[in-house]
């Protein structure tokens, strides 16, 4: 594990999936201000709606994963709600 520091200059380890997870947003981010930069030429510009579709794409994936996880968790809060509610009526002596 490389030390690395925080903005603070505390040092902090990072491991691999989070440095490239780090390394995967720093080029984002560099891609978009280029694109910012460059927008008015034929390039940015189609680089733009990748990064849009993209975007809207992995969006719509965060959100059926939500609703995904509402719908398993639903069954199991239920489920502890009858527990919950069982050992108010019946608890143990």
């Amino acid at each position: 594990m490389k030390k690395r520091k925080d903005i603070f200059g505390r040092k902090i380890d990072l491991t691999t999936e989070e440095r490239k997870s780090l390394q995967a947003v720093v080029s984002f981010t560099i891609t978009i201000l280029w694109a910012l930069r460059f927008r008015d030429s034929y390039v940015a510009h189609v680089l733009l709606k990748c990064i849009s579709l993209i975007c809207s794409k992995i969006f719509k994936l965060i959100k059926t994963l939500w609703d995904i996880c509402i719908l398993t968790a639903i069954p199991y809060l239920v489920f502890k709600l009858s527990i919950y509610l069982q050992n108010i009526a019946n608890p143990f002596i």
